[in-house]
């Protein structure tokens, strides 16, 4: 495998090892070898280019304590890999000044007790550095083919996270911007000791390519087109060098961009087939035939039915109390995203199906006839494209409408539209959450749904303020609860015995106060109309926001 040359690498050589070294500044012995340089001069720096291992006997070190310090410092200053001392010639030991600046330089100081033919480790040294070069030229060539092999062919994501693994014989992982894992391959590692805690420990490593992080060792490159990336792709551990693994990675890098653009083209004239279709079903412009499945069939869907309309919207407000973005930016919809997971989840399961982004912030899907009946279906897939939008998406919740099944595609129209409204009525009123539902029918809507779904209208909201607008300019006069009061009294059904209990009021109080509602409001609450046009106006609002509930 390719790996740099380093000091630790030379000290282990047999014939090193012959002349008993010793390793005495505590600087690590790790630091790359470029080439190996036999000298005597005082002041070599000028010849030196970087990564040099320096082999002396110590007559120009200098006899000094300053002149051997600054010795080193200027190898240090020219990038030399390190100083091998032959003791026995210039000093019986290695020079305390020496050691110390070492130490302080963290520049490898290796000392030998006995002699050492300086030439036969040149050659040797140089043979394994020529020999070096060639693996890497030759690693470098089975990179470039093997990736530009997977790009031609538009390999996936996980066959390229394959061949590089292999490559590289150490995990690759790639994740998002957002530290999240989007696939992976491990080789021989298991999920639970690469994985664990991936989001913290991705954080820690920072944006730098080569990370020490701990007992482990990230090398990263990002991924996707330079000014926009959307990925990092991350080797970790392996003993290929520095330089070995950014090649592999940057490679690697480019085949998943292609193979990402490729997809996205791929996908986006699938959308482009299944959104004309599906335009001319909501238009009612389809005219059930043999030409209409023939285009079905083509897209993907069954030719026969019956056929099961789904709508996705975003839920009205976020779980951080944000609006979901409306797309009104080119490229910026996140429906797409939402249209790609519903796709992707079909393809997966081999469900039958058209998909699209019928307009900014809604994703339509009509599923073919599949062998599990209806619920059994939404049941599975369902909480599936939920899981995946909490995972692939961009931390927006959607909510999933169902509309009742059409035998034909001709007629589903209308169902369309009625899957939209079980959304819209559910992304306003019930916000996804533990214990929700993973989907919503259209018989789920009741008044409140209604209510959720109109309740910015501006005739209703003049209807609401005329029914109770006496009522909350009596509270403001006076200082007084009595909407809030009778919104209690109507959700309860008129129960005042209930009503009495819940707001802690005496019966007599309770009775007061009601009346004291119907003369301003100059109803009758035993009326039965009367309630119901209340309920509804004290519904919108409740749902408008403008009601904080009774305090007793």
């Amino acid at each position: 495998m390719v790996r740099q040359l380093t000091v630790s690498d030379i000290v282990a050589l047999p014939l090193v090892q012959d002349a008993v070294p010793e390793l005495v500044s505590p600087a690590t012995a790790d630091r790359p070898v470029r080439w190996v340089h036999v000298s005597e001069l005082e002041d070599l720096s000028a010849l030196l280019k970087g990564g040099e291992l320096i082999l002396t006997t110590g007559i120009g070190i200098g006899r000094t304590d300053e002149e051997q310090r600054d010795y080193l410092r200027n190898l240090d200053r020219a990038g030399a890999a390190g100083l091998v001392i032959e003791l026995g010639r210039q000093f019986d030991q290695p020079p305390r000044a020496l050691v110390r600046t070492a130490g302080e330089l963290e520049l490898p100081l290796v000392v030998l007790h006995r002699p050492l033919r300086f030439v036969a480790l040149t050659e040797a040294v140089h043979a394994r550095i020529v020999d070096e070069q060639v693996e890497r030229l030759s690693f470098s060539e089975r990179v470039h083919r093997t990736f530009s092999e997977l790009a031609v062919e538009t390999t996936g994501a996980e066959e390229i996270l394959h061949q590089g693994q292999l490559l590289a014989g150490a995990p690759l992982v790639l994740e998002d911007l957002g530290h999240r894992v989007i696939s992976y391959e491990l080789g021989d590692a298991s999920a639970a000791q690469v994985l664990d805690q991936w989001e913290r420990r991705s954080r820690a490593a920072g944006d730098g390519v080569s990370t020490p992080l701990g007992n482990e060792r990230w090398i990263a490159s990002l991924v996707g087109p330079r000014r926009t990336p959307w990925g990092r792709l991350v080797l970790l551990g392996g003993t290929l060098d520095d330089d070995a693994a950014r090649t592999l990675l940057e490679r690697a890098a480019q085949a998943l961009t292609v193979a990402r653009l490729v997809e996205r083209e791929r996908r986006g004239e699938e959308h482009r087939t299944h959104a004309g279709l599906l335009a001319e079903l909501l238009t009612g412009r389809a005219i059930d035939g043999p030409d209409l499945r023939t285009r079905a069939s083509a897209a993907g869907l069954t030719a026969t039915g019956p056929y099961l309309p789904l709508t996705l919207v975003p839920t009205r407000d976020q779980p951080d109390g944000t609006r979901p973005a409306t797309g009104t930016e080119p490229g910026s919809d996140p429906s797409a995203r939402v249209r790609d997971i519903v796709a992707a989840q079909l393809r997966d399961t081999g469900r039958p199906g058209l998909v699209a982004s019928t307009r900014p912030g809604t994703v339509t899907a009509v599923l073919g006839p599949t062998s599990e009946n209806e619920h059994q279906l939404l049941e599975r897939l369902a909480p599936a494209v939920h899981e995946r939008i909490a995972a692939e998406g961009d931390g927006t919740t959607w909510v999933i409408g169902v509309g009742r099944r059409a035998s034909t595609l001709a007629g589903i129209g209308p169902l369309i539209d009625e899957s939209g409204h079980a959304a819209e009525v559910a992304a306003v009123q019930q916000p996804r959450g533990p214990g929700s539902r993973s989907f919503h029918r259209s018989a789920d809507v009741r008044l409140r749904g209604v209510l959720s779904l109109l309740r910015d209208d501006p005739r209703l909201v003049a209807f609401a303020e005329a029914e109770l607008g006496p009522l909350l300019a009596h509270d403001a006069k006076h200082r007084t609860e009595l909407a809030e009061l009778l919104g209690e009294f109507l959700r309860h059904g008129g129960n005042k015995t209930e009503l009495a209990r819940r707001s802690h009021l005496s019966r007599p109080a309770l009775y007061n106060r009601l009346a004291t509602i119907e003369s301003v409001l100059d109803v009758d609450l035993a009326d039965a109309e009367s309630r119901v046009s209340l309920h509804v106006a004290a519904l919108l609002r409740e749902l408008r926001g403008t009601q904080s509930g009774i305090r007793g």
